[in-house]
């Protein structure tokens, strides 16, 4: 059962890439993964983020002006810790944070990433400490079912 849901969300992963990333040129890409860094940063929580509508019907709609089309939308996106414990009193890791976070600067411009992955990642002690034991319970777990 593990491996067919491992097969499905891998085949899901590469349509995903295929239909919305590897088409886009690389000012898009950057946009892209730019968008994914703010989320696991937080930077918009709570906040307001600018959006720009380039459709006129959406311009008239919303009575906005044509020559900046911008809008102020909270996104409600939600807290992203490293950890956070369950209802059962557990330490959960944020597995999503603690593996995509490092692949999603790996795709950035340096310039942007090595300061991001300076701030988000190797100097934030909280992050290490909770990447390594995460590392460390997914090996001492391999080495339980092997």
């Amino acid at each position: 059962m593990k491996f067919c849901m491992f097969r499905y969300h891998r085949r899901f992963i590469e349509v995903a890439r295929e239909l919305y990333i590897a088409n886009l040129d690389d000012i898009n890409k950057k946009l892209v993964f730019q968008n994914v860094i703010d989320l696991f940063k937080e930077t918009w929580k709570g906040k307001n983020k600018p959006f720009k509508i380039d459709d006129p019907k959406l311009l008239s709609k919303y009575k906005l002006n044509p020559l900046d089309g911008e809008i102020q939308a909270n996104r409600f996106t939600t807290s992203q810790p490293v950890e956070f414990v369950d209802v059962d009193g557990r330490i959960q890791y944020n597995k999503r944070k603690l593996n995509e976070l490092p692949q999603f600067l790996l795709k950035l411009a340096t310039d942007i990433s090595i300061p991001i992955a300076a701030e988000e990642i190797f100097f934030n002690y909280s992050f290490m400490r909770m990447y390594f034991l995460f590392q460390n319970s997914i090996i001492n777990l391999s080495i339980i079912v092997f």
